[in-house]
């Protein structure tokens, strides 16, 4: 006959067991959804130095992508990319390698986000119709698309921002005013050979939508509002 001290132990055993299922469980699900995170970083010639210098103060875009665990694919038109004269000859920026062609991507739900990295003009992304139907498509399937300064021309382009508030950098206003955009205005003025700015917007969200403007000064608080973003929708999709 088994004793009733043997009962309880086994009992006890089966309930660890149970314990230990479920926990590796979660653990395992945790870790799934980190290798998951896949970011798609669109970028183009005179890409922002924000993107891969960094400070004691300030780090990198990238090193921040980085410390999320994110998994960064560099995509654009071309298969290296220059940097903006003053990261070139300031602080000695190099090409940018591309990982992946415009054209080659056709699965957009691998991506967590697209993110549009800095940059002064994006002169063949503008032109590019592949990137127009990437944005497009991105928006309609509700994926996450953040434009940092310059960036949100991309955005007004590819004609996704109809309705939404954005910030961008102020020269493209025209642009963004009639891509029907809610475009939150900011100024400055010179003082003293400094760029000294009134009524600037810290990064904003509208939907699917994140912009900003000031790369460099921003930095921080954009990369924290594109890791909430994904994370927030990452957890509704579990749940």
């Amino acid at each position: 006959m088994v004793s009733i001290k043997k009962i309880f132990q086994l009992c006890i055993l089966i309930h660890l067991v149970i314990l230990s299922n479920l926990f590796g469980t979660e653990q395992d699900k945790r870790f799934e959804t980190k290798k998951l995170i896949n970011v798609l970083l669109i970028a183009d010639d005179n890409y922002g130095s924000s993107f891969v210098v960094g400070d004691d103060k300030i780090k990198s875009i990238s090193q921040q992508f980085e410390e999320f665990g994110w998994n960064m694919i560099i995509a654009g038109v071309k298969d290296t990319l220059r940097p903006c004269d003053w990261g070139s000859k300031t602080l000695g920026t190099k090409r940018l390698i591309v990982n992946k062609k415009i054209s080659e991507i056709n699965n957009l739900s691998e991506f967590a986000a697209i993110i549009i990295l800095p940059g002064t003009g994006f002169p063949n992304l503008l032109k590019n119709m592949e990137t127009m139907s990437l944005l497009k498509r991105a928006n309609q399937e509700g994926i996450i698309i953040a434009a940092w300064c310059r960036g949100v021309r991309l955005l007004a382009a590819a004609n996704i921002i109809r309705g939404k508030n954005v910030i961008g950098h102020f020269d493209y206003f025209d642009e963004y005013k009639t891509a029907g955009a809610n475009y939150i205005e900011y100024s400055f003025k010179w003082e003293d050979g400094e760029k000294i700015f009134n009524n600037v917007t810290p990064p904003i969200r509208d939907g699917n939508i994140i912009t900003t403007v000031r790369s460099l000064y921003y930095r921080n608080e954009m990369c924290q509002l594109i890791k909430k973003t994904i994370e927030e929708k990452i957890d509704s999709e579990n749940h």
